[in-house]
């Protein structure tokens, strides 16, 4: 998978050793598409610290996969751990989000994402 084409930078928190950021390629969530999320920590202590455990703190999706990059040296010298995650959205949900949760002593979130917009109702006409 190419995470690449990312759009959208969904939370950001500088601990002052490391830094998370969580990035996803889409805020507004359609229910027949996954949602592609990266959740990144970078800095001196990025190999020491885990990434968050955001499995429990999913509403209104199901998780797909999930699998770590290899950790990379930054040109400045500090680590970088990228975990990718593949989300499913659950058609009826009343909300996408992620709940708050801890990483490295500080309390991070919620991430809220957009519902689909309401669907024209239905006619009985010919489309």
């Amino acid at each position: 998978m190419n995470f690449a084409l990312l759009a959208a930078a969904l939370l950001s928190l500088d601990t002052g050793s490391v830094v998370l950021n969580i990035e996803s390629d889409t805020r507004a969530i359609d229910p027949g598409r996954s949602v592609f999320l990266t959740v990144k920590t970078s800095g001196r202590d990025a190999l020491r610290i885990p990434s968050p455990d955001l499995r429990e703190r999913l509403v209104g999706f199901s998780l797909a996969e999930e699998f770590a990059d290899e950790p990379v040296k930054l040109p400045d010298g500090t680590d970088s751990v990228t975990v990718n995650w593949r989300l499913v959205p659950e058609p009826c949900a009343d909300v996408y989000k992620i709940k708050p949760f801890s990483f490295n002593g500080k309390v991070a979130g919620p991430v809220y994402f957009e519902s689909a917009p309401a669907r024209a109702p239905v006619s009985g006409e010919m489309e």
